[in-house]
């Protein structure tokens, strides 16, 4: 039985005729437990059975032979427990969710990964602190007797091999291996074809990637938030034509990769989608708050960010890495019950690093930051752009400021927002030319189930200078040490929606 036979909602009744038909020992726990979330899902749905079960209730209530007043306590509980049953209820079938979701993130349902058992998939790269390194990312269904990559700078001459290391979990039902392989001794704006896997068990296809640069030349990032399996096929589209056609070097993600949300079959969906661009371009992202399930172990598991070799997080939550003329720094902004955090050490580490970023300035003029949660937002989306944005104002703000970062970079509210240089809530002019004060941009619109987030807050703060409701992506151009373009396109025919220029003379 899978989960689409359940989508009907098989009864008990059914339950009983299945297991005296095969015989109890032989209905599994995974089935067991699906069957329990569709008939839950169809009693909460149907008001009889909810009148039905609240009666049942009332006479326990009753049978206790309570005081009056406890236990008209306790029918009132009884009367909030069954109206809330269906809000419950409505997110059994709620996307990405099914029984079968539910039972898998339970460990209840085996999730196996790969469609073999050795031979590698879900492939993306990522660079280390400079272009010197990248590391391969890949999984497969089986342990494999090693973790190799081989690459070279001819498809026919993979002359350089390297051993690498399983880093993989069990959580929420998953069944797979995680492989991460560096290359090593790159050299810059180079292209490398790379194959990954095991000799003896299987290898993938060859694959190629190009690496980045240090110092001058053009060097332009794709920057997407927010992005899942629904309404991205245009974003994805495009990246993979991008990265292939080399209008693109290098990808930032910043935050909500997948929109998992604890159901592992979706992270295995997403990174094989995603393959074709990620295999090609070093793929750089931070953690948002879809991916804070189990304590963000599928997002620290399924990435190698430069964390160690920068004296960040390991677990890929903060890095920082250069390319070109750029500093990109990476960091969270996110705590395991989804509310924003920013612990003291990373506090600490975000000003060590931006300290020896500023003392580089004449080698990387530019500093960039990317965190999922916005310092500002114009957008009437809860406490995202109030309490919240308040929190990380107050904690990272001056920081910020104080050294000088040219722009940062956030997600999370889905729609795209681009501010005046700001600080301490105000605009400290209208202009990106010599701005003395960082630029904060909101690209969050790169495609998820959740839509777009069009309440924006009216009128217009006068921090903010330009705001679209469409689902796209953006480019971060870097020409030179004096000018740095973002410009943002809309999926719809991929449309120029915004673009401004930060100048520095």
């Amino acid at each position: 039985m899978n989960e689409a036979n359940l989508r009907g909602a098989m009864g008990r009744g059914e339950l009983e005729a299945m297991v005296a038909e095969v015989g109890e020992a032989n209905i599994s726990p995974c089935v067991v437990c699906q069957v329990a979330f569709a008939e839950f899902a169809k009693i909460a749905g149907n008001k009889t059975d909810l009148e039905h079960l609240q009666e049942a209730l009332d006479k326990k209530c009753d049978s206790l032979h309570l005081s009056p007043t406890i236990t008209k306590v306790c029918e009132a509980i009884v009367n909030k427990t069954v109206a809330f049953l269906p809000k419950i209820a409505k997110f059994v079938y709620q996307k990405p969710y099914s029984p079968f979701a539910w039972c898998s993130i339970l460990s209840v349902c085996p999730v196996d990964c790969c469609e073999t058992d050795t031979q590698p998939e879900q492939i993306h790269v990522a660079q280390g602190k400079t272009y010197e390194t990248m590391t391969v990312t890949w999984v497969t269904g089986q342990p494999t007797p090693s973790t190799t990559v081989q690459w070279g700078t001819s498809p026919d001459s993979l002359s350089n091999t390297a051993m690498g290391a399983v880093r993989t979990y069990t959580i929420s039902g998953w069944h797979g291996i995680i492989h991460h392989a560096t290359m090593t001794g790159l050299k810059p704006k180079t292209r490398y074809f790379y194959r990954v896997g095991d000799p003896n068990k299987g290898m993938s296809d060859v694959m190629n990637c190009t690496t980045l640069w240090a110092g001058n030349g053009t060097m332009t990032f794709a920057v997407i938030g927010d992005m899942g399996l629904d309404n991205s096929n245009e974003t994805m589209q495009y990246l993979a034509s991008e990265a292939t056609s080399g209008a693109i070097n290098g990808i930032l993600h910043v935050g909500d990769i997948s929109y998992a949300d604890a159901y592992q079959r979706v992270w295995d969906q997403y990174l094989r989608k995603i393959q074709p661009t990620a295999s090609q371009l070093p793929y750089q992202v931070v953690p948002g708050n879809h991916e804070i399930w189990e304590g963000f172990a599928s997002y620290k598991h399924r990435f190698q960010m430069p964390g160690a070799e920068t004296r960040g997080s390991p677990g890929n939550m903060y890095y920082s890495f250069d390319a070109g003329l750029v500093h990109v720094i990476g960091y969270s902004t996110e705590s395991v019950i989804d509310t924003p955090w920013i612990s003291p050490d990373q506090v600490a580490w975000l000003q060590a690093d931006l300290a020896a970023a500023n003392a580089n300035r004449a080698n990387v003029p530019w500093i960039v930051m990317m965190g999922h949660r916005p310092l500002y937002c114009g957008t009437h989306d809860g406490p995202n752009c109030e309490q919240f944005s308040a929190y990380l104002r107050k904690t990272v703000e001056d920081i910020i400021y104080k050294a000088k970062v040219d722009l940062v970079i956030a997600g999370h509210v889905h729609n795209y927002e681009r501010m005046w240089p700001t600080y301490n809530g105000a605009a400290v002019s209208q202009s990106y030319v010599n701005p003395t004060a960082p630029v904060y941009v909101i690209n969050g619109a790169a495609g998820n189930r959740e839509g777009l987030q069009k309440n924006f807050v009216n009128p217009q703060p006068s921090w903010s200078a330009f705001r679209a409701a469409e689902f796209g992506y953006a480019h971060l151009t870097i020409a030179n040490a004096t000018a740095m373009t973002f410009s943002f396109y809309a999926d719809a025919n991929r449309v120029l929606l915004d673009e401004f220029t930060i100048v520095k003379t």
